[in-house]
């Protein structure tokens, strides 16, 4: 499959018209009330992906997340297994370790990131965790584009959230009562995004999300993890209000001053008694380790899924510092060979921390750093994708001139219990080149837009 960008193909009136109106609405533009998405160089259109070509990306990302869960199942048996296996850095105090890894609950939700080189669609990691980003944002960005745009051709992709509240009512268990009770938490520190100070900040920010878990027909409350407490049959309370399943907006390791609300949680969770979406078992997917298994595997997959790897996924190596002695200097003179083809990452890291790119490196500061980085950890070595850019206009901060840039982007669609919903684009800004070498994510300024879709032309009627 092929993913280009739609805009040239929309009509040429109702562009000029669409960024008109969206420079004058710049001073109101709604992403700049949520939290870390106020950017002084603003994006002024979105991706536009034919609805194929969206559904089909949907599905190609969905088949190598189950790829990778078949990879972690051929090693691993238990959450527990799998956390010991990939040696996570990280503690996960909600991880129940017994739990079997099941592949519908390690694939109900996720934002893989992709890169599209002449084309094709590169999958370079999965983001299967509890606080995936941008559910609100995506969903609000493409509502206020789905107003500007005056015509029949352009359609915003399913809410993010509305899917998520769906899947979250097909399938948790009915209480005895009734519907299940859904708890959507505050919390006073950690795991947050900018911007959200607070706990009162965070529960404005989150209503959404709840008003549509009503909506989907289940019985919502909102408390701070401060309120939660277990009884003795370790089933969950948030004041009076028994909890049947939580969701979890945070990285449960990141959250503080919850005064012992995450351990009564832990508790409920443990004895079966709470739902999580997400469970903590989720984030060990995504480390980029299990991408390298993967490929490990290719000679037991299928012709079809073989070349589904091959095309769509970057050839990625793991190295670890428990490799015998032999075996890592193979695997290291490999890595020199290959520098300026190789990204080196972090096995276990997240938001672009600790990302290094060969070609930004000389031939023997290459090794040094290989070999400092997995004193402190296993890493893996990916493929170097040369990215397709795109022809995006932007407001330029402080005067109302549009200046027009290839910047490279990342695509990064919301798959919800088998279903693609919302897309996540991430591009540099301006002149962005002039920093080197680097991922392309909000810790290094990217800015953050979503997609729209266009829909097929109707066809003409045939001659009679």
């Amino acid at each position: 499959m092929k993913i280009h960008d739609q805009w040239r193909n929309l009509p040429a009136a109702r562009r000029a018209r669409f960024l008109d109106d969206r420079v004058a609405a710049a001073d109101r533009w709604p992403a700049h009330e949520l939290p870390g998405w106020r950017q002084p160089w603003q994006p002024l259109r979105p991706l536009i992906l034919t609805e194929d070509a969206a559904t089909g990306l949907g599905r190609l990302a969905t088949r190598l997340i189950h790829l990778a869960v078949d990879a972690c199942l051929r090693r691993a048996r238990t959450a527990g297994d799998l956390y010991d296996l990939l040696r996570y850095p990280r503690e996960l105090p909600l991880l129940d370790r017994d739990r079997p890894l099941d592949h519908a609950e390690l694939t109900a939700c996720a934002r893989p990131d992709i890169l599209i080189q002449d084309g094709t669609p590169r999958l370079l990691e999965l983001n299967i965790s509890t606080a995936i980003a941008g559910t609100r944002a995506v969903d609000v960005l493409a509502s206020a584009y789905r107003d500007l745009w005056r015509g029949p051709e352009l359609s915003p992709p399913t809410s993010v959230i509305e899917t998520r509240s769906a899947h979250l009512a097909a399938t948790l268990p009915p209480a005895a009562d009734g519907p299940p009770r859904l708890l959507i938490p505050t919390w006073t520190a950690g795991g947050r995004l900018p911007g959200l100070d607070g706990e009162a900040a965070l529960r404005a920010y989150l209503r959404p999300s709840a008003d549509s878990a009503v909506r989907a027909g289940l019985r919502v409350v909102q408390a701070s993890l401060s309120e939660l407490r277990t009884d003795h049959t370790a089933t969950l309370h948030a004041g009076t209000h028994r909890v049947d399943a939580m969701l979890c907006p945070f990285l449960s390791d990141e959250v503080s001053d919850d005064d012992g609300g995450l351990e009564a949680v832990r508790r409920a969770v443990l004895a079966g008694t709470l739902r999580l979406f997400q469970p903590d078992a989720t984030s060990l997917l995504s480390a980029k380790a299990v991408l390298a298994w993967i490929h490990q595997d290719i000679g037991l997959l299928d012709a079809a899924d073989r070349r589904l790897v091959r095309e769509h996924l970057p050839y990625t190596m793991h190295l670890s510092r428990h490799h015998a002695a032999g075996e890592l200097d193979v695997l290291l003179a490999t890595a020199a060979r290959a520098r300026e083809r190789l990204v080196l990452k972090p096995s276990c890291g997240h938001g672009g921390h600790g990302v290094v790119f060969g070609r930004g490196l000389g031939p023997s500061e290459w090794l040094r750093v290989l070999r400092e980085e997995l004193e402190q950890d296993d890493v893996v070595l990916q493929e170097l994708v040369p990215a397709d850019t795109l022809r995006m206009p932007f407001l330029s901060p402080g005067r109302p001139t549009t200046h027009h840039e290839d910047v490279a982007f990342v695509l990064s669609p919301y798959l919800i219990g088998g279903r693609t919903c919302g897309f996540l684009v991430r591009h540099d800004a301006p002149a962005a080149a002039e920093a080197g070498l680097r991922p392309i994510n909000m810790a290094n300024s990217a800015f953050c837009n979503t997609v729209m879709l266009r829909r097929p032309s109707p066809a003409a009627p045939a001659a009679t």
